[in-house]
């Protein structure tokens, strides 16, 4: 027999802090619902993949990765497949 685990999908309620330098290494909580301990938890600020550490349910710390300036979009996963859909920004 096959094991199929149903998880909900994870979200994003916001991100503190929201702005930081272009050289990036700033710790970012972010909160919202449904995160899971899994290697393979992460955050992405548009195109560029961060591995995320696990907090809680609701709660995951990403650092950000070096940007150039301007608006990303943040996004996270619990498998690196399926990415939120929020849009939340970091500056």
């Amino acid at each position: 027999s096959v094991f199929f685990a149903y998880r909900l999908p994870e979200s994003i309620g916001f991100i503190v802090p929201s702005l930081g330098p272009i050289l990036g290494g700033t710790n970012i909580s972010v909160y919202g619902r449904n995160f899971v301990n899994s290697d393979s938890l992460a955050c992405k600020f548009g195109n560029i993949i961060a591995k995320a550490n696990f907090v809680n349910e609701s709660c995951i710390i990403c650092f950000s990765p070096s940007l150039s300036e301007g608006i990303w979009i943040v996004e996270v996963s619990n498998n690196l497949v399926d990415f939120s859909n929020n849009l939340v920004d970091f500056k």
